[in-house]
């Protein structure tokens, strides 16, 4: 799903509320972050079989411009999504 304006400037927001003390990379030590201008999906590994609940955690993905190390934060917690799980 590909942020629209208004959810880019909210998760600058989160970030810029959460992410303030030290946004240095933690792999290379440089401050040139790249919000990705779309969220992902992490699915909870169906073992034994298909999950018929399929568990996503919907993400904001971080990434450091330097050397690619990549954070993510939960868009629903960011405010990225409503409780209908589309838009913010």
């Amino acid at each position: 799903m590909a942020l629209t304006s208004k959810q880019q400037e909210q998760a600058m927001a989160h970030l810029d509320q959460h992410f303030r003390d030290n946004r240095l990379c933690y792999v290379c030590g440089k401050n040139q972050w790249i919000i990705h201008p779309q969220l992902y999906e992490l699915m909870k590994l169906p073992l034994g079989g298909a999950d018929p609940e399929r568990s996503l955690i919907p993400l904001l993905v971080i990434e450091c411009a330097d050397c690619g190390h990549t954070i993510s934060f939960n868009a629903k917690k960011a405010g990225l999504l409503s409780k209908s799980g589309i838009g913010g």
